[in-house]
């Protein structure tokens, strides 16, 4: 009897731990919500992890730096959700056209210290369920211009320009456009968010030139010229690589 008992123990035991240990692997998911200054909610922003962090014995390590990853877009009532798998904590990048960037640093549905103080402009609702909330203010326009050196009929075809922001934890956020037919690109920024957020300026890189910029909300950023030679328009094809490194 006692054998069986013990037996019969051993097999319960299991079956909980396994239960738990799938139970721990089950993706968990955060709501969230974007609106304007006024309060309204935005529709069809676009939203993706721009870097994630996972834990790894007994801290946090980056896995992704280069902000590739798919991107989402807020519904007609300015709603999103994020699912989290596994332990991992992810920034977020939230943008829509007329509007400067957004983000939500290092949010993980694991941590609740975490989300509610490292998730800028994070909130709660009047449950005890967490929700994000992101704030978005109009953009200040940044506009340049691509010459290239030698060319009386300069083609523009294939050339990106991207728009990067360094922080203080090696993450990067980023975007990308290509020229007009006339060699212009437009992009809305915003200043830079505080810690643990980025620390550094907007940059503009192009065929490998990186252009610091001083981003100020009342003051648009104009006149920002790329002179690149045809063996670096060559080069611009691969910006969106180059960017990223």
């Amino acid at each position: 009897m006692f054998s069986k008992l013990t037996y019969a123990g051993i097999v319960i035991t299991i079956l909980a731990l396994a239960a738990v240990a799938g139970a721990a692997e089950q993706p968990a998911t955060v709501s969230g919500i974007v609106t304007d200054e006024s309060g309204e909610p935005l529709s069809g922003v676009s939203w993706w992890v721009s870097a994630f962090e996972e834990w790894r014995d007994g801290r946090w390590e980056n896995v992704l730096r280069t902000g590739g990853t798919r991107k989402h877009t807020t519904d007609e009532n300015g709603r999103f959700e994020v699912t989290f798998y596994n332990k991992v904590r992810y920034d977020l990048q939230f943008d829509k056209w007329g509007y400067g960037p957004a983000f939500l640093f290092q949010i993980s549905p694991y941590s609740p210290l975490t989300l509610l103080s490292r998730g800028r402009s994070a909130g709660r609702t009047g449950t005890d369920s967490p929700e994000l909330r992101v704030k978005m203010k109009k953009g200040v326009l940044v506009t340049g211009k691509i010459e290239i050196m030698g060319k009386a009929r300069p083609e523009f075809s294939g050339i990106h320009v991207v728009l990067r922001l360094p922080n203080s934890r090696g993450l990067w956020f980023k975007n990308s456009t290509m020229v007009d037919h006339t060699g212009t690109f437009r992009f809305y920024a915003s200043p830079p968010p505080t810690p643990p957020g980025p620390t550094s300026k907007w940059q503009l890189v192009c065929a490998g030139e990186v252009v610091m910029l001083d981003v100020d909300e009342n003051k648009p950023v104009d006149e920002v010229i790329f002179q690149i030679s045809t063996t670096s328009k060559r080069k611009s094809s691969q910006g969106l690589a180059e960017a990223s490194q």
